[in-house]
């Protein structure tokens, strides 16, 4: 095995007064690391007023980026959208579920589906909202295109979702269901990267890795921690600035497998204004910590 590729998340470009050039060094880099491909975990860029001119700078950046970029859509992708919109927006329309490349076998399973009752219901225009603390799930039917998928695959595989696929405050609600493709998987599944939860998280599990990316710029506070941090010339273009500890740098990282390691090269960075501990700041159900950063680490593998 042998493959590169950069890998960001959570850039969240209608929120951001920088949101572009965040995403224009992640581009640069990928290019100078010689990167095979590129993805993004979701929460990237959907269609819609907010943050226009800043939105269609990424579509530019996009249609004229020399290496493949792929993505999977995020919850917020999806607040006055269908995912139809978002995909032919981004020009995504024609993405494959899966390719392999390198000796390994890439997959974007699609998480952004929750239940309402026995119905499981894809995001659309904000749906997801009203249940059950937006906890998304595997549908039955993107879990049986999974097993199909990786029990043809010739390679290990590694999945990218927007949720986590292992137990964790946001995760799918149905992950044994996951871990039981997994295991079935013939070829077996290297890493399941995702994105969501702004922190930076590995687990293991049965020979799996599980990778949390954090968001490129920043972590969500929320309107109880209202506060200003770049003044008000900015915050009254960009408002949602004041409900965040945004990081002074865009984090996201370098991943290159090989046939005795997965390595990630990661960015810190640091928050800027007030941070966490200044402001008492707590969220229920929370165990991570809050860092403006992206983990190096070299996770054996083939053992």
């Amino acid at each position: 095995m042998q493959v590169r590729f950069g890998i960001m998340a959570d850039s969240h470009i209608e929120f951001m007064h920088d949101g572009p050039s965040r995403v224009r060094a992640f581009l640069e880099a990928c290019k100078e690391e010689k990167c095979d491909f590129c993805v993004d975990l979701g929460d990237f860029c959907p269609p819609g007023e907010m943050g226009a001119a800043a939105k269609e700078e990424i579509r530019t950046l996009l249609r004229t980026f020399p290496i493949p970029f792929y993505t999977v859509l995020g919850n917020h992708d999806m607040d006055e959208n269908r995912k139809s919109d978002v995909r032919a927006f981004l020009g995504f329309e024609k993405q494959p579920y899966s390719f392999d490349l390198g000796g390994v076998h890439f997959v974007f399973p699609d998480t952004c589906f929750y239940r309402e009752g026995a119905k499981e219901m894809a995001y659309d225009h904000g749906n997801y909202r009203s249940t059950h603390g937006a906890i998304s799930v595997l549908p039955s039917r993107e879990l049986a295109r999974l097993r199909t998928d990786l029990a043809a695959a010739k390679h290990p595989a590694v999945l990218f979702t927007h949720h986590s696929l292992i137990e964790s405050r946001t995760g799918i609600r149905n992950p044994h269901s996951l871990r039981n493709a997994i295991k079935d998987a013939p070829c077996g599944v290297l890493l399941c990267a995702c994105g969501h939860e702004h922190v930076d998280r590995l687990s293991e599990k049965d020979g799996t890795y599980y990778l949390c990316i954090n968001s490129m710029s920043y972590y969500w506070a929320g309107e109880k921690y209202d506060h200003t941090t770049y003044g008000e010339a900015i915050e009254r273009e960009h408002p949602l600035l004041r409900m965040v500890f945004p990081y002074r740098d865009p984090l996201f990282a370098i991943v290159e497998i090989t046939d005795g390691a997965i390595t990630v090269r990661g960015r810190a960075s640091e928050i800027v204004g007030m941070g966490p501990s200044e402001m008492a700041f707590t969220k229920k159900g929370l165990s991570d910590p809050i860092t403006a950063a992206i983990t190096d680490r070299v996770l054996p593998i083939g053992r």
